[in-house]
C-alpha cells in the first residue's frame, strides 16, 4: 500500500479516536458498548451512535455535527486534516481557555497534511 494512502488512514484514525473521546467527554458515555472486543469492533464498524442532539439537545448542533463528521464510518467524511478539526473545534472553546488552547499541542512537520 502506497505511504499516502496509509498516512491519510492513520489520520482518519486518528481524528475517529478523537471523535470518541469528544463523543464521550460530550455525552458522558462512550458512543459503544459491547461485552467482547469484537463485538465492540463490529459496532464501530457498522452502526452509528446515538446522536448528541439526542442525548445533550442544548449542546450546538454545528458541535455535536463536528464529533458526528469525526466518527463517520467512511474516511473521506471524516475533518480533512487535524489542523482543520482543530480550528474547528475552537469555535466552542470557552473564552478563557482560547488562548491557551490555540497554542497547545502543535504537530510535527508534515503530521498534519491534509489527505490526498
Amino acid at each position: 500500500m502506497p505511504a499516502v494512502a496509509l498516512t491519510a488512514i492513520a489520520l482518519g484514525s486518528d481524528l475517529y479516536a478523537v471523535g470518541v473521546i469528544l463523543y464521550q467527554m460530550l455525552s458522558g458515555s462512550v458512543p459503544f458498548r459491547a461485552s467482547t472486543m469484537s463485538a465492540l469492533a463490529e459496532m464501530h464498524q457498522h452502526l452509528e451512535p446515538v446522536l448528541l442532539d439526542q442525548l445533550r439537545p442544548e449542546l450546538p448542533r454545528k458541535l455535536t455535527a463536528l464529533v458526528h463528521q469525526a466518527l463517520h464510518k467512511e474516511i473521506m467524511f471524516r475533518p480533512a486534516s487535524a489542523l482543520e478539526f482543530r480550528e474547528s473545534l475552537l469555535r466552542y472553546a470557552p473564552t478563557g481557555s482560547r488562548t491557551s488552547l490555540e497554542t497547545a499541542g502543535t504537530c510535527a512537520p508534515g503530521a498534519d497534511a491534509a489527505r490526498p
